[in-house]
């Protein structure tokens, strides 16, 4: 059975959701931080959302989390500049088909989002794709693009690892 990243972050404590806003910088950047909530606060929203933890599981289930503040602190930017609101956004997500889709979790999930470009890499056709699937017009230095793709590698991330757990 899949898990839900969403409960995990609707179970986490209100400062634990505001410290992910907190290290989410105005160019889409994280800053550096030395304290994510501790283990035991992410242990607490997974048994509120009925599952159990192993080592293995809560790797997974902090990474789906993790997309989801990513996604969440990114939709937040998006929302302030543009007026988008994640419905939208998560709407061009579902445009794609589900063998696109599942492309980007097996992606996410093989953990070379820093390798090269390959000619067949991923990452231009589901971020640009996004990007310009929402209106947008990529120019160099567009202050949004570093927001889509937080947005849309939170959203892939919490998609991939919530299958997990």
């Amino acid at each position: 059975m899949a898990g839900s990243a969403t409960c995990i972050w609707d179970n986490l404590s209100q400062s634990s959701r505001d410290w992910a806003f907190s290290i989410y910088k105005p160019d889409g950047s994280l800053r550096d931080e030395d304290a994510p909530p501790p283990d035991e606060e992410f242990e607490r929203a997974a048994t509120a959302c009925g599952h159990e933890i192993t080592d293995e599981t809560f790797t997974y289930l902090t990474a789906a989390a993790g997309g989801i503040a990513l996604k969440k602190a990114a939709a937040a930017r998006l929302k302030t500049l543009a007026g988008l609101d994640e419905t939208t956004l998560d709407s061009h997500w579902l445009a794609l088909s589900a063998k696109q889709r599942q492309a980007a979790e097996a992606y996410v999930l093989a953990g070379d989002s820093e390798s090269p470009p390959k000619e067949d890499d991923l990452r231009p056709m589901l971020f640009m794709g996004l990007y310009v699937l929402a209106g947008w017009t990529p120019v160099a230095e567009d202050p949004l693009l570093p927001h889509f793709v937080n947005y849309y590698a939170g959203l892939v991330s919490a998609s991939a690892y919530e299958k997990l757990f």
